[in-house]
């Protein structure tokens, strides 16, 4: 099988349908201008694995159940990876498309610890794009470490 065959016109307009509203100048720009104001040359977004919804004896999270999509992540807390499950709707005809993603999860306290070997100190941590203070409940985090001057 080829990439034209895996990747054919109706798949990019859909992808490219899927993804405009994200692109878009609404979206990104207050986006950007957040960025430009915290980071200057140094910054990183970062999730926060809901471990806390997991209950003892279970690996799986939900984070989308709709009648478009089923996602949820699956966690190997051991080596502290993730991977993410999603079942999309693709058309009326009632098929889905399957897709997963592996992502390696590391807690803002270890992310502060590499950044102090590596020189940096933290400057600044919020929850969000709007700076909402950085909680134990707190989904993910924005945080911004430089080199001391």
């Amino acid at each position: 099988m080829t990439s034209s065959e895996l990747w054919s016109r109706a798949t990019a307009e859909r992808y490219d349908a899927e993804e405009a509203e994200l692109s878009s100048t609404a979206a990104l720009g207050p986006t950007l201008a957040f960025l430009a104001e915290i980071a200057g040359d140094g910054r990183a977004e970062l999730g926060v694995p809901p471990l806390r919804f997991l209950p003892p004896g279970q690996i799986a999270v939900p984070f989308d159940v709709s009648a478009e999509h089923l996602g949820f992540d699956t966690f190997d807390l051991v080596e502290q990876i993730l991977v993410s499950h999603h079942f999309t709707r693709d058309g009326d005809a009632g098929h889905y498309r399957r897709g997963t993603s592996r992502h390696r999860y590391a807690w803002p306290a270890e992310l502060d610890l590499m950044a102090r070997i590596a020189g940096l100190e933290l400057e600044r941590r919020v929850a969000d794009w709007h700076g909402a203070p950085f909680t134990q409940d707190s989904a993910k985090h924005i945080s911004v470490w430089r080199k001391p001057v």
